[in-house]
C-alpha cells in the first residue's frame, strides 16, 4: 500500500537551495503496510508560524520498523533564532498488547549550532552553544511515569544590562516527576570572575529555590560601579560564600534569603568614591551633629578625604536582606592615600546595594521587565557612619 499528499517528496538531507523553492505549505508522504510492519513517514514543511513562531524547516522520517522518529528542525521567534536542531523518539515494546505488556519511550534532543537570543526591550543578547536532553518513559497497566531525564547545557555568551557571562554550563537530571536535581550551575562573570551554585534541588510545581553560591575571583574594577550605581570603583578581589533564596510567584524573581561573607583575597587594593561630597552631606543628615559638632565635623572631613582614595588592607563585606533591599555591611581598614595627612582609618559601613544578578534573572524569566535595583539610594550608603569611624593610628 502507498499513499501521497502534494506529490512525491525526494528522500535523504534537505538542501537550502532546494527549501528555497519549496511552497510554504507541509508537504508528507506515507508509504508502507502498516505501522508496525516497515512503515515509512516523510514529513517536510517550510515557513509556517504559529503563536509568534516561525518554522523555518522541519523535516521528519519515520524508520522502516516504525520504531523510531527523528526530526529536524529550524525555528525562530522575535528574540531567538534556534537554526539547527535534531530530535528522535524512539520506543520498544515488550509483553505484547495486553495487561502485562508494556512500552518504554526514549527521546533526545540536540542542537546543532547555537541558539541566539536577543531581546531588545531588557538589553539581553548572547547565544547558547551546545544543549543535550534525554529521557525515558514508561507506559504499561499502571499508566505514564518519567523513569528518567537529563539535561546539558554549555558553552556561549549572555549579557545582560552591565553583566555578562560566558562558559555557563548547567546540568541536572531527574529521577522522578517530582523532583529536580541541579548538578551543575556556573559560569564566568566579567573579566575572569567564577560563580558556581552547589548542587541542589527543585520541587516541580513550586516556586522556591535555595541553595549556595561560591564567588572566585571577582574584579572590584567591574563590580562596584554596578552595585553603588557608579558611585564607586576600585581595583581588587574578592571571593566568598553565600546561601542565596528565591521566588518568582509574583511573576518576577525576589530574594528571600542572602546571608553570607566576602573578603578581599588578596586582602589589598583600594577603593575610590567618586561622590565623597555627597556621602558628607548624607553623614549630616542621618545625624546633624556632623554639621554642629566640631569633633564630629572633623570625623566627618577625615571620612570624605580618606574615602576619595583608599588603599584597603582589609575588606570584608556581610550580605543580609533587610526586606526588600539587599544589605551589605562592609568593614575596611586602610588609609588616604593623596593629601598632606593621609587619614588612617577603621570604617564600617551599611551600604545598600543594587541587585545586578536578580535584574539579569528576572530579564530571563520575564521578557522586557527590568527589576529596579532593591536599594541603591544615597541616602542608604552609610548606616551608623558617626559610631564606626575612628581616629587616624
Amino acid at each position: 500500500m502507498a499513499s501521497e499528499a502534494h506529490g512525491p517528496q525526494p528522500e535523504g538531507p534537505i538542501a537550502t537551495d532546494e527549501l528555497a523553492e519549496t511552497p510554504a505549505t507541509p508537504a508528507a508522504t506515507l508509504e508502507g503496510d502498516g505501522w508496525g510492519k516497515g512503515l515509512k513517514l516523510v514529513v517536510r514543511a517550510k515557513g509556517v508560524e504559529a503563536a509568534g513562531v516561525r518554522l523555518e524547516t522541519l523535516h521528519v522520517d519515520g524508520a522502516g520498523d516504525g520504531k523510531q522518529i527523528e526530526f529536524r528542525v529550524e525555528s525562530s521567534g522575535e528574540s531567538w533564532a534556534m537554526p539547527g536542531l535534531r530530535a528522535g523518539l524512539s520506543w520498544e515494546s515488550t509483553g505484547g498488547a495486553g495487561e502485562g505488556g508494556s512500552t518504554t519511550f526514549v527521546g533526545t534532543v540536540r542542537t546543532e549550532s547555537p541558539v541566539t537570543i536577543d531581546v531588545k526591550s531588557s538589553g539581553m543578547s548572547g547565544a547558547v552553544d551546545s544543549m543535550v536532553a534525554n529521557l525515558r518513559v514508561l507506559r504499561d497497566a499502571a499508566g505514564v511515569r518519567l523513569l528518567d531525564a537529563k539535561l546539558a547545557v554549555g558553552g556561549g555568551s549572555l549579557r545582560a544590562g552591565d553583566v555578562a557571562m560566558s562558559e555557563g554550563r548547567v546540568e541536572a537530571v531527574m529521577r522522578d516527576a517530582k523532583t529536580v536535581e541541579v548538578t551543575s550551575l556556573g559560569a564566568v562573570v566579567g573579566d575572569g570572575s567564577t560563580v558556581v551554585a552547589e548542587p541542589f534541588r527543585w520541587d516541580v510545581g513550586t516556586t522556591q529555590i535555595a541553595g549556595r553560591v561560591n564567588v572566585r575571583n571577582l574584579n572590584l574594577a567591574v563590580w562596584l560601579p554596578i552595585v553603588t550605581s557608579n558611585r564607586a570603583t576600585g581595583e581588587g578581589r574578592v571571593s566568598g560564600s553565600v546561601d542565596v533564596g528565591a521566588d518568582w510567584s509574583e511573576g518576577s524573581i525576589t530574594l528571600t534569603e542572602l546571608k553570607g561573607e566576602i573578603g578581599a583575597d588578596p586582602e589589598h587594593g583600594f577603593i575610590q568614591t567618586t561622590d565623597a561630597e555627597a556621602l558628607g552631606d548624607l553623614l549630616e543628615k542621618q545625624d546633624p551633629r556632623f554639621a554642629a559638632d566640631g569633633m564630629l565635623f572633623s570625623v566627618r572631613e577625615k571620612i570624605i578625604a580618606a574615602l576619595r582614595d583608599f588603599a584597603f588592607k582589609k575588606l570584608t563585606v556581610d550580605l543580609s536582606r533587610r526586606g526588600d533591599r539587599t544589605k551589605a555591611l562592609t568593614y575596611l581598614s586602610g588609609f588616604g592615600r593623596h593629601g598632606e595627612d593621609p587619614q588612617g582609618l577603621n570604617l564600617t559601613l551599611d551600604v545598600s546595594v543594587q541587585d545586578a544578578f536578580i535584574d539579569m534573572a528576572s530579564r530571563i524569566a520575564a521578557k522586557g521587565r527590568i527589576k529596579k535595583s532593591a536599594g541603591a539610594e544615597l541616602d542608604d550608603f552609610f548606616g551608623d557612619a558617626a559610631a564606626a569611624a575612628k581616629e587616624k593610628r
